[in-house]
């Protein structure tokens, strides 16, 4: 005879997906709670739109490389951010802090314009505006050792659309942690990019194998 489920508890911590079960176990004749591990999707309604690492100065070996690669999708992100305005969706720039730990966003923002001719070209299309979040992280991955799970939870996030750079290391990370979390994931493929081509192409298949990532041009993104 099997164990009967009797109830199930609430995610106790839901960046763990771990929940308490009590079933019958036929056995001892009488129930007992069975912790399990589960992956719920978010609950959460609203749609976030995050930008990484868009403001950048491009000033290492591959920077010109990346710079010639995401220069043509910058019209796209523009867009993809005007429509995400004019719905209400939350806008979020999760931007490396590039190791200037004295510096705010804003300080960033305006020190790369002024020393970094690639950086200000993108900046004056794809800035941010003053209803726009901000995240500065000190690592690849947007959750690691920053409050952005925090502000998303306050939002009611539950779908992140993700774009910026680079496809292969930030975007992905995020991209994973955000599926780790629960929440549904877009990461449109003219919105991101990296110093190879190919490298993009392989991490946004991976993203929609392994994350049921949506990874469709980005005028076919559901908010």
């Amino acid at each position: 005879m099997r164990a009967i489920l009797l109830a199930a508890s609430e995610p106790l911590y839901s960046q763990y997906f771990v929940c308490v079960m009590t079933i019958y176990d036929p056995e001892i004749g009488s129930t007992r709670p069975m912790t399990v591990e589960t992956r719920p999707r978010s609950r959460m309604p609203n749609s976030a739109l995050l930008l990484m690492d868009v403001v950048n100065d491009f000033a290492f070996g591959d920077g010109p490389a990346l710079f010639r690669n995401f220069r043509p999708q910058i019209k796209n992100l523009s867009r993809l951010k005007e429509k995400a305005q004019k719905l209400k969706v939350p806008v979020i720039y999760v931007n490396d802090n590039y190791g200037r730990w004295n510096e705010d966003f804003a300080g960033l923002v305006n020190l790369f314009r002024e020393t970094s001719e690639q950086a200000a070209y993108v900046i004056d299309r794809l800035g941010p505006d003053p209803q726009d979040y901000y995240i500065l992280k000190p690592h690849r991955s947007g959750f690691y050792e920053t409050p952005l799970q925090v502000l998303l939870e306050r939002l009611r996030v539950g779908h992140l659309i993700i774009t910026g750079i680079t496809t292969d290391l930030c975007v992905l990370f995020t991209a994973n942690d955000a599926y780790m979390r629960g929440l549904r994931i877009s990461v449109p493929g003219d919105c991101t990019t990296a110093v190879k081509k190919k490298a993009a192409s392989e991490a946004l298949a991976f993203l929609k194998r392994t994350c049921d990532a949506d990874t469709r041009p980005y005028l076919r993104i559901k908010f």
